[in-house]
């Protein structure tokens, strides 16, 4: 997991900056899925749920990190986390696609 990219200008990791929630938020995302930046800013701008899951995949992330970086003796732990990561994914690629197909993408900017 990289750093936030597009036209934000930022070189830094997203969990080490110090910007509002949405900008750690949907950087995360961002940064695993950076082909849907934009589709992705626009779901967030609009529906609640993309945003609770963007804020969950944010927390499960840094849980996650948080978990690695303890060791071994915590690889139940990261594997419950990794799973719930991989769900929040596919929630966020099915919205996307949901988004994609509506034609909504388009019809907001």
């Amino acid at each position: 997991m990289g750093s936030v990219i597009g036209c934000l200008g930022i070189d830094k990791p997203f969990d080490q900056l110090e910007a509002e929630p949405r900008v750690r938020e949907i950087g995360a995302l961002v940064s695993r899925f950076p082909r849907h930046e934009l589709a992705m800013r626009r779901l967030y701008a609009r529906d609640p749920t993309f945003r609770t899951i963007c804020g969950d995949y944010y927390e499960a992330l840094r849980a996650l990190r948080y978990w690695q970086s303890e060791g071994t003796s915590s690889n139940d732990i990261i594997e419950q986390y990794r799973e719930l990561l991989n769900d929040l994914e596919s929630e966020v690629s099915s919205l996307i696609e949901g988004a994609s197909m509506n034609g909504l993408d388009r019809k907001l900017g």
